[in-house]
C-alpha cells in the first residue's frame, strides 16, 4: 500500500507542475495580445485549436494508455506540453501560434486519462473518491499557483512564463521517467470478444447515464476554457489590469475551489455517494 501511496503523491505532484505551467500564462496573454497585434477572435481560434485537438486524440490515448501503458503516455504529454510551451513561447506568427495550441491539447489528451487510469489502477474502491479528490485539488493549486507566478515572471519579460512553463513540463517528464514505475496490470492482445465488448462499450455511451456525464463534463470544460481564455483579456480591457492584479483575482478563486475539493469532495462523496453529489452540483 505504502508504494502506492508514494506513486500517488508523485503523480499529484507532476499533476501539479503541469497545470502550474498551464496557469502562468494566463496573466500574460492581454500583453501578449498588444505585443503581437492579435485580436480576442484570435485568441478564441487558439483556445479552439487546444480543445478540439484534446477531443479529438483522447479516445485514441486512453486506448492507447489501455494498450501500452499509463507511464509511457503520461511521459509523452508532458514533454509535448513542455515543448508546446517552448514553441508558444518563440512564435511570433499565428500560424505556429495554432501549432502550439494544437500541440498542447494533445498533450493534455495524453496526459489526463493516463493519470486517471492509473489512479483507479493503484486506488481501492473505498480510497478512489479521496484520490480522485486529491486529483482535483492538485489541479486546482497548480492554478492557484501558476498566475501568481507568472504575475511575477512577466515582470521579467513576457515571454518568460512560456519559457518556465516549458520547463517544468520537461521536469515533470524526466520526475515521471526516474519515480513512477507502471502498476501490475493484466497485459493480452485483444480478443474476438473483448472487440465485441468494445463496440458495445461504444453504443453504451450514448446510454442516458453516460450521455448526462459527457453533457456535464463539456459544459464545465466550456466554462473553463472561456473563462481562462478571456478573463485575464476582459479586466485588462475594462479595468486596465496589470498581469499582477489578474493573478490575485484567478489564484484568490482557485483557492477557494482547491480547499473545498480537499476538505469537502470525499466527506459528500462518502456521505451521498457520486451521482447524487453530481445532481446537487
Amino acid at each position: 500500500m505504502k508504494p502506492n501511496k508514494v506513486t500517488l503523491g508523485l503523480l499529484l505532484t507532476n499533476l501539479f507542475i503541469a497545470f502550474l505551467g498551464i496557469g502562468l500564462i494566463i496573466p500574460v496573454m492581454p500583453r501578449l495580445m498588444e505585443e503581437l497585434g492579435i485580436t480576442g477572435t484570435t485568441v478564441g481560434y487558439l483556445t479552439a485549436a487546444f480543445a478540439t485537438s484534446q477531443l479529438i486524440v483522447s479516445p485514441f490515448a486512453g486506448k492507447a494508455a489501455d494498450q501500452f501503458g499509463r507511464k509511457i503516455m503520461i511521459v509523452m504529454g508532458l514533454f509535448i506540453f513542455g515543448f508546446s510551451e517552448f514553441l508558444f513561447g518563440i512564435s511570433s506568427e499565428i500560424e505556429w501560434l495554432m501549432i502550439s495550441r494544437v500541440l498542447g491539447g494533445i498533450s493534455a489528451a495524453f496526459i489526463m486519462p493516463a493519470v486517471t487510469a492509473l489512479i483507479i489502477d493503484i486506488t481501492s474502491l473505498n480510497t478512489r473518491p479521496k484520490a480522485l479528490g486529491y486529483m482535483s485539488a492538485a489541479i486546482s493549486t497548480g492554478f492557484i499557483i501558476g498566475p501568481g507566478i507568472g504575475g511575477f515572471l512577466a515582470e521579467f519579460g513576457t515571454r518568460t512564463p512560456f519559457m518556465f512553463a516549458g520547463g517544468l513540463g520537461t521536469f515533470a517528464a524526466i520526475l515521471t521517467i526516474i519515480l513512477i514505475a507502471e502498476p501490475e496490470r493484466e497485459r493480452s492482445t485483444e480478443t474476438s470478444k473483448q472487440a465485441a465488448d468494445r463496440k458495445i462499450g461504444l453504443k453504451r455511451m450514448m446510454a442516458p447515464k453516460y450521455l448526462f456525464a459527457f453533457i456535464l463534463i463539456f459544459i464545465a470544460s466550456f466554462g473553463l476554457a472561456a473563462f481562462e481564455s478571456f478573463f485575464s483579456l476582459f479586466v485588462d480591457h475594462k479595468f486596465q489590469f496589470e498581469p499582477s492584479e489578474i493573478a490575485v483575482v484567478i489564484t484568490g478563486g482557485a483557492l477557494i475551489g482547491a480547499l473545498a475539493q480537499v476538505a469537502l469532495f470525499n466527506r459528500f462523496t462518502q456521505l451521498w455517494g457520486e451521482i447524487k453529489l453530481t445532481d446537487t452540483a
